[in-house]
């Protein structure tokens, strides 16, 4: 399969995160995140229509969600405390997309 990851959009990737990457690291990672999207592509292209779908991937088991049970949490005020920056009692983030 031909790769779809570009040295330049692992790049735009790593700069969005914030992360540094040396050149040993940008090619692992093109190669990983190329595998990722290969392995994809090839699911996507299996026969599944005699396939029932499946609440749970381990046979015979219930579905692994559990009961919602109502806790305290932090308040407003403790979970603003570590932010850098804060608006009207909301975390104030930079823009990351247009339109």
């Amino acid at each position: 399969m031909r790769s779809r990851i570009t040295r330049d959009d692992l790049l735009k990737i790593a700069a969005l995160a914030k992360i540094n990457l040396n050149e040993q690291e940008i090619e692992r990672y093109a190669a990983d995140l190329n595998a990722i999207v290969d392995y994809a592509e090839r699911l996507q292209k299996l026969d599944v229509t005699d396939v029932e779908p499946m609440i749970s991937p381990i046979f015979g088991q219930s579905s692994p969600l559990k009961e919602d049970i109502v806790k305290s949490s932090l308040s407003q005020a403790d979970a603003l405390k570590g932010a850098s920056q804060t608006e009207s009692g909301y975390f104030r983030v930079p823009k990351t997309l247009e339109g």
